[in-house]
């Protein structure tokens, strides 16, 4: 749970998904309230679950799929060193209509803190 530093209200959520380790890969899911994006907790909170990724559980690979009209996301994921890897077409329903998703990644070795 992502909780809100001053009321300690849960703003948010994070995971770690189809975490494998043998493989050392995982992919990243996360849903922020809307009042709380564009604020700058999910930078806040990549920076912890990224390091807790690739030192504490040893990962490789680290995925981020966003949808492909999401530019916050996609700054944040360009801002981390995130690579576009491609764009996968209509893969998500939002109940109104399908999404595109453009999936990102970061290897370890490309990692740095910022």
């Amino acid at each position: 749970m992502i909780l809100d530093k001053e009321t300690r209200k849960v703003v948010g959520q994070f995971r770690f998904h189809k975490l494998h380790l043998w493989h050392k890969k995982a992919e990243m899911g996360a849903v922020i309230r809307k009042e709380y994006q564009n604020k700058g907790v999910m930078t806040e909170v990549l920076e912890a679950v990224l390091d807790f990724g690739f030192h504490t559980l040893r990962l490789n690979r680290i995925v981020g799929d966003i949808f492909a009209g999401n530019e916050g996301s996609r700054r944040l994921m360009e801002r981390f060193g995130f690579k576009k890897e491609g764009v996968l077409r209509q893969t998500d329903f939002d109940g109104e209509k399908y999404h595109d998703t453009v999936v990102y990644s970061l290897l370890q070795a490309e990692y740095r803190r910022i």
